[in-house]
């Protein structure tokens, strides 16, 4: 979970960068920064569902 969370969070930060970097279109940042956020919904989500059933 640890690693989904930073993963996703690197991707947020390099976002901008991977867009110029691959001459993306800017609606890709956009979608990165939709996936980091689906990312992070699902490890809050897991991780309270493990907190309640400890």
């Amino acid at each position: 979970m640890a690693l989904l969370i930073a993963a996703a969070g690197v991707l947020a930060v390099l976002a901008p960068w991977l867009v110029v970097k691959l001459g993306l279109a800017p609606r890709y940042e956009i979608f990165f920064y939709l996936v980091a956020m689906a990312c992070f919904v699902f490890a809050m989500v897991n991780l309270a569902v493990m907190w309640r059933r400890r």
